[in-house]
């Protein structure tokens, strides 16, 4: 679907509402959460929101993740829920989503599973990784081999921000390799995957990435201490070399694209529930 700007101020506003409750319940806590990709551009480019954006990302270090996931659920406020793999083994997500109670925001990847679909936060854990580029390269090949394997399992459908065309193929190649899937259990391709994140949290490393991506390797002194930016309404804490992070991950990042690469997730269905 195509948004109007009242509809995209209405998301905007929704998901100011949940990150300032997600700020709230890790400051009460200890935890620290920080703005990730779109969320930490947005922060340094435009002090707020990607002007076409519809989503936050904010995301922890492992240890802090997980308790986040263990208080949310007795901390949020009623007007919030969580959505991850270790309440409800059908989402089709590694991740967290903190969502908004009573929205409808139905992705393309979630459209026929059972699981919550409101207006959402992703948050997404950090790891540890060896610091000899050979041994890290060696690893993130193996977790993005369980990633892609975890996805097809969850989702006979392409995930992400895609043109038409992209998706039209990366979902045939998704539905083959679900097939694929089809022997293997969903907690075990979860733990093989959850595993090969969580591999080197116990050794005396000083890089950091997510989920096997490349693009978000980093010197964890690139991240730590925390420092604090505004984003719209709110002060978010963000990287300390935010601009070299940035450079990583989206080259001259100041630089807007070209207006036929400014997509967005593009619900199938949107509501805003009762009142909004």
């Amino acid at each position: 679907m195509t948004y109007t700007a009242e509809q995209l101020n209405k998301i905007h506003d929704i998901e100011l509402e949940i990150a300032a409750e997600i700020l709230r319940v890790c400051e009460k806590n200890n935890l620290l959460v920080f703005a990730h990709a779109g969320t930490l551009l947005g922060t340094i480019r435009h002090q707020g929101f990607i002007p076409w954006d519809d989503d936050m990302d904010f995301a922890m270090m492992r240890e802090d993740y997980e308790k986040f996931i263990e208080l949310a659920p007795q901390e949020l406020s009623d007007e919030f829920e969580l959505s991850s793999f270790k309440l409800n083994n059908k989402t089709p997500y590694y991740f967290l989503k903190v969502m908004k109670k009573g929205t409808l925001f139905t992705e393309s990847s979630s459209r026929s599973l059972k699981v919550p679909k409101g207006i959402f936060i992703d948050i997404f854990p950090y790891d540890y990784l060896p610091d000899d580029e050979r041994a890290r390269t060696k690893v993130q090949k193996k977790q993005r081999f369980w990633r892609q394997f975890f996805i097809a399992k969850q989702n006979r459908f392409a995930t992400g921000v895609h043109s038409k065309t992209k998706r039209i193929v990366l979902s045939a190649v998704r539905f083959f390799m679900h097939i694929l899937t089809i022997p293997f259990k969903r907690q075990w391709v979860f733990d093989k995957y959850d595993r090969s994140l969580r591999k080197y949290n116990e050794t005396n490393t000083h890089t950091i990435g997510t989920r096997g991506f490349a693009f978000t390797v980093e010197s964890n002194y690139n991240y730590f201490p925390l420092k604090e930016a505004k984003f719209e309404s709110l002060t978010l804490p963000i990287p300390a070399n935010s601009d070299d992070v940035l450079r990583k991950q989206y080259g001259n990042y100041m630089e807007l694209p070209p207006v036929e690469k400014r997509i967005n997730h593009a619900p199938l269905h949107l509501d805003f529930g009762e009142g909004k």
